[in-house]
């Protein structure tokens, strides 16, 4: 039972090393928002690295834990100034956000009650790979250039395998509850995201009906505890985005900043494949707006690009030394003539049209992504000129809906089996990114403005 909280202790650790980070002047909310990614995230490199060394798995609790604490006690902490006086009365919001809490709660108890080992590619992917990379004694290039690992996808980035992995070093040994509660954290740590990007640009109500609203999203409720990697890629790359939104305002604090939005950027292709072309689009979207708005500085990208360097580095290792093939070529090959079928046009966005449709099938998004079009439809209609920050996260938003609508249109895969058992997963990356641009389109003084 204890080795299964492992996954928690890392995050705790993680937190505790950016509370002493002085040069990052990160509040407690930023600290603890970025806690899964540098922990879990973290643990997840350090575990590959590990492995390619030949060294033993379980042998890897001693540095793990020593850096971790030695990062913890390095420095004094930041002087957290002073705190916002906390009202004792709640607030319908505050309701709202606690009874979302544990309705999510209770439904991630009662399905890993029913499905302990995860769903779908949790079963034959993920779990599978996190067993096979902490039990394996031979060498784990030849191991993942087999037969046996040539269909399920062995290039598949480790970020999920390789946190469980080094969990199960943490805790003792090998126990269902280290993914489990990895799952969990996971989905909570994309609500909390969420949380803190809208906090930035609407305030604490709006910020607490955004979560609550994420959490009971009957969707995100099916996929948060299937122990999948969708939610980890969507959380990853809605901090990489308020991350990089910050670096595009004039109060965008120390260069310290920029490189942890760095590393929760090289992590987005070390968790899936998608990761990897979200990671350029996000990138792509960032430098455009920056280079618009004269907003970039050396120094900052220099740190961005150093903080990117861990996750970018294993990856590439990762493809070197494991994994035998890759398949993007693949997948490009004759993409620009399928592309070209009107047809295929058709079926694309009919399928998406019919996902988003709350009132058919599409009725696992509840009304969310009704309401986050509305309200971010309504703001963007309503105040046409943006700032840089949010004229980022505009492009980012529609730049990765239009890169899934290219990936379906180019799929060499049966067009309509690929829509159907992959369409809502990719979506599900982007929810929360759609939650953090709908809001920044209507920050409070618009919002009052539109009332009067």
């Amino acid at each position: 039972m204890v080795g299964g909280l492992a996954p928690l202790l890392l995050v705790v650790l993680a937190a505790l090393a950016l509370r002493r980070w002085r040069s990052a002047s990160l509040s407690g909310a930023e600290r603890w928002v970025l806690a899964p990614a540098v922990g879990l995230g973290g643990s997840s490199l350090l575990f590959f690295w590990w492995r390619v060394a030949g060294l033993p798995p379980g042998a890897l609790a001693v540095p793990l834990l020593a850096l971790a604490l030695l990062l913890a006690a390095a420095s004094g902490g930041v002087p957290s100034g002073r705190r916002a006086p906390r009202s004792s009365r709640w607030s319908v919001d505050r309701w709202a956000l606690a009874l979302a809490i544990g309705v999510a709660l209770v439904v991630c108890v009662l399905r890993l009650l029913q499905q302990p080992l995860g769903e779908y590619d949790a079963v034959a992917i993920w779990n599978a790979r996190a067993l096979t990379i902490w039990r394996a004694a031979e060498p784990m290039g030849a191991l993942f250039f087999r037969q046996t690992l040539s269909q399920a996808h062995p290039d598949y980035p480790l970020l999920l395998p390789g946190s469980v992995a080094a969990s199960f070093a943490v805790g003792g040994g090998e126990t269902v509850l280290v993914p489990q509660v990895t799952s969990v954290l996971f989905l909570f740590a994309a609500a909390a995201a969420i949380w803190l990007g809208v906090h930035r640009v609407a305030g604490a109500p709006a910020a607490r009906w955004a979560a609550a609203l994420f959490l009971v999203t009957p969707e995100v409720l099916f996929w948060g505890p299937a122990q999948c990697a969708d939610l980890p890629l969507a959380y990853l790359l809605v901090l990489t985005a308020l991350g990089l939104a910050r670096e595009l305002e004039s109060d965008r604090g120390p260069a310290a900043r920029a490189a942890l939005t760095g590393f929760s950027l090289g992590l987005l292709p070390w968790t899936k494949n998608e990761g990897l072309l979200l990671a350029a689009l996000l990138l792509a979207a960032w430098l455009a707006t920056g280079l618009l708005s004269r907003a970039l500085e050396p120094r900052r990208l220099a740190a961005l690009g150093a903080g990117a360097l861990p996750g970018i580095a294993t990856l590439t290792a990762f493809k070197i030394l494991w994994s035998p093939h890759a398949e993007l070529p693949d997948f490009l090959r004759g993409a620009l003539a399928r592309s070209l079928d009107p047809e295929r046009w058709r079926v694309v966005l009919g399928s998406l049209a019919g996902e988003l449709d709350p009132f058919g099938a599409g009725d696992e998004w509840s009304l969310t992504a009704l309401a986050l079009l509305v309200l971010g439809g309504v703001g963007w209609a309503t105040h046409r000129g943006a700032d840089p920050p949010r004229l980022f996260l505009r492009l980012a938003l529609g730049g990765s809906l239009l890169l899934w609508l290219a990936v379906y249109v180019g799929t060499p895969a049966d067009l309509r089996w690929h829509l159907s058992t992959s369409l809502d997963r990719l979506l599900l990356q982007i929810l929360p990114l759609a939650f953090l641009w709908a809001f920044s389109e209507n920050p409070p003084a618009q919002l009052s403005s539109a009332r009067a």
